[in-house]
């Protein structure tokens, strides 16, 4: 994947660059064919048409910069949180939208509890007087392989979002609890405070075995997992957006 990326990037500068010397080249050949005026509307469609092809070409770059750096962060993570190394040359990277901002990196055959308890060695998190693979039951996605998605920030819940707590049948393709304890590990890591909410961030893609939605809150200095159904409508819930194959 990292070297993927950088071929790419580097491919992307380059077309940059021939089609700049393209652009000065054609303007500086059909100028003495045009008169003072025609010449200024000629070179001002090339300038025009040039931003059209550089622009998206420069958007390009930058989110495939952005994710090699997200990708190594999440390297440092790994090693430092589990003591392993992580192989991201193979992973599957979904394509970034403008919206995600956030990569969240899932290994291989990894458990809810294991992250939890490897992760609440370096962070502040609340012991649960249960065992989160035990009580969490249904996930979206599974950690059958390793996997990466992306995440936008949290935005308050959708009467549709809602609804999903009465109906305990219901599992969405939404953030998964294991998801949402590793992008609080990412924060943390980070040194990142803009997301540390006292706000419940609901996990619909995960379903306890009592059909029970999960959610995601800081309180005191601490992180917490609540439980919720159709009795918790009353509070204010938060999602975030996901992106995954």
């Amino acid at each position: 994947m990292k070297k993927l990326k950088r071929k790419r990037t580097f491919i992307h500068l380059l077309w940059m660059i021939v089609f700049c010397i393209f652009a000065l080249a054609l303007c500086s050949l059909m100028s003495p064919f045009f008169d003072e005026d025609k010449a200024i509307v000629f070179k001002f469609v090339v300038t025009i048409l040039s931003g059209l092809i550089l622009v998206p070409l420069y958007i390009e770059r930058e989110k495939t910069t952005n994710t090699i750096d997200q990708l190594n962060t999440w390297v440092n993570i790994y090693k430092e949180y589990f003591n392993l190394t992580l192989d991201i040359n193979s992973i599957k990277v979904p394509r970034k939208r403008s919206w995600a901002k956030h990569l969240i990196l899932v290994s291989k055959d990894l458990l809810i509890q294991k992250a939890f308890d490897k992760i609440s060695d370096k962070m502040g998190i609340y012991e649960l007087s249960f065992n989160l693979d035990s009580y969490v039951k249904q996930n979206c996605r599974t950690t059958k392989e390793t996997y990466a998605i992306w995440v936008g920030d949290f935005s308050e819940a959708s009467d549709e979002e809602i609804d999903m707590l009465k109906n305990k049948a219901t599992i969405a393709k939404g953030l998964t609890v294991l998801e949402m304890i590793f992008f609080e590990a990412k924060l943390f890591f980070e040194k990142d405070d803009s997301l540390k909410t006292q706000e419940i961030i609901l996990c619909p893609g995960s379903r306890s075995d009592h059909g029970l939605l999960p959610g995601v809150y800081w309180y005191r200095a601490g992180l917490e997992i609540g439980f919720y159904n159709k009795d918790s409508a009353n509070n204010v819930f938060y999602v975030m957006k996901v992106l995954a194959f």
